[in-house]
């Protein structure tokens, strides 16, 4: 059985989150590992191409450009490569394309969505947690706490948790928690977070979320079946964000 954080909403019901342990967290940074590679490989390989007409830079006359290669070229890979987890981390709130693969995402200790500030400081704490090399001493301090956190977890105050689950278990939370017209910032994130993966939700599934959200919120049904509710649906859950 996962380890578990307990967090606690407005109306003061307590939600279970079951957390990654070393598998998980292992295995969505070797996809995102894979992923930056090929990246930044990607761009350098094309951009010699594209400045030089060689993937190498030997016999090349544009070679002596070295300012342009190294700006054009070598600092965008770099970049790539380094700033692919706390890029991503803050523009698909806590997740990356490997977290999503392992179905996990990073949040704060109390169950929201972990600030950018947050997601920064866990990154810096990156050169920390890889140390001496290969992420040892990263690997140590997760196999020894309990919550299964790095140290730059620790730093900035997130934990990683099963994003599936966790989602379920928000929606319960929600669902049981006193009705009010006015939504709290955690309802508002559900809603957000309901019509940031409406396409990858199974429409069903989609639908009885939206359709249990809007009654919770004392709002009319839509009419309709298939595209046409999928659609009017969707558009009730925008309009419970403006």
């Amino acid at each position: 059985m996962n380890d578990q954080i307990t967090v606690t909403s407005a109306g003061g019901v307590e939600v279970k989150l079951d957390l990654v342990g070393l598998g998980g967290r292992s295995y969505a940074f070797v996809m995102d590992w894979h992923i930056r590679i090929l990246a930044a490989l990607a761009w350098f390989l094309f951009g010699m191409l594209a400045l030089t007409g060689s993937f190498t830079v030997q016999d090349s006359k544009a070679f002596s450009s070295g300012t342009s290669l190294f700006y054009l070229v070598l600092l965008p890979a770099l970049a790539i490569y380094f700033l692919y987890h706390p890029v991503l981390e803050i523009a698909m709130h806590g997740r990356t394309p490997g977290k999503r693969m392992a179905g996990v995402r990073v949040v704060a200790k109390d169950g929201s969505s972990a600030s950018s500030g947050a997601i920064l400081l866990r990154n810096i704490f990156r050169l920390i947690d890889s140390l001496p090399t290969m992420y040892v001493l990263g690997i140590i301090v997760v196999l020894f706490n309990k919550q299964h956190l790095r140290i730059g977890d620790m730093a900035a105050g997130t934990v990683l948790i099963y994003e599936e689950q966790a989602s379920k278990k928000r929606l319960d939370m929600i669902m049981n928690t006193t009705g009010s017209h006015t939504l709290s910032t955690q309802q508002r994130e559900l809603v957000a977070e309901v019509l940031e993966r409406w396409s990858e939700l199974e429409p069903a599934t989609r639908r009885k979320m939206a359709q249990d959200l809007l009654q919770k919120f004392a709002q009319a049904l839509p009419a309709g079946n298939g595209h046409s509710l999928d659609h009017a649906l969707r558009n009730s859950l925008q309009q419970l964000l403006k």
